[in-house]
């Protein structure tokens, strides 16, 4: 499970079996929403604060086990949000 902790600029992992993080991984400012896209197996998460402005962190959650595992951050325009949509695009 992923938590985003719009306090400390990170995302907890949490195993959902022991409740137990695992780990944190550090983040843009301000992140509010995470979206998980199944095609390329990668999390976006909507961060929206800072000085850096609204900015959207990528995660490849399979490959993740350490504070390290923010892949990047794109910047993303003036309102960055994530949203959810199945498979087939409703």
């Amino acid at each position: 499970m992923y938590v985003a902790k719009t306090s400390s600029n990170t995302v907890s992992v949490i195993d959902s079996s022991t409740n137990t993080v695992i780990t944190t991984i550090r983040v843009g400012a301000a992140p509010t929403d995470i979206a998980f896209n199944p095609n390329n197996g990668n999390m976006y998460l909507a961060n929206v604060g800072g000085g850096s402005g609204y900015t959207v962190s990528v995660i490849a959650p399979l490959t993740t086990s350490s504070s390290s595992g923010c892949n990047g951050t794109i910047d993303g325009g003036q309102a960055a949000t994530c949203k959810l949509v199945n498979t087939f695009g409703k």
